[in-house]
């Protein structure tokens, strides 16, 4: 899970906000709202992927250091047995070697092991930490 807390009010532009990519494979049962192309069909989704690759933290962190050292607090954590646990795992180095201040942890499991521990012990916990709605704060 990562978890980005911006020091500003886009805290609530950015979490109500939804996501424009999409889902990179639509899947084959999922017939409502289906498009009428017969894009639902369980098959990859080139222009969704391309969204994805674009839009992933590894491919645009370097252009946006200067946001991200607006940050209050950034936390990540992935498991030990996730596919995505080399991708966190450069993540945290990039940011360390820019020298912005995140915390990182990886856990005994797979990216959906213990879920609700993880949230209430870890993620509530860092946004009751980090997250301010007032001037104060800033």
């Amino acid at each position: 899970m990562f978890a980005w807390v911006p020091t500003t009010d886009a805290v609530t532009s950015t979490v109500t906000k939804q996501s424009p990519l999409g889902r990179i494979v639509p899947p084959a049962n999922d017939t409502e709202g289906a498009p009428a192309t017969g894009e639902n069909t369980g098959v990859p989704q080139p222009e969704i992927v391309a969204k994805y690759s674009a839009n992933a933290p590894l491919a645009f962190v370097d252009q946006y250091i200067g946001n991200l050292r607006q940050y209050r607090a950034i936390s990540m954590d992935v498991g030990d047995q996730d596919g995505l646990r080399f991708d966190a795992i450069k993540l945290h180095t990039m940011l360390d070697n820019y020298g912005i201040a995140n915390s990182f942890e990886i856990y005994s499991g797979t990216h959906v092991s213990a879920v609700a521990d993880r949230v209430q012990n870890h993620v509530l916990p860092f946004f009751s930490k980090n997250l301010c709605f007032t001037a104060s704060c800033r």
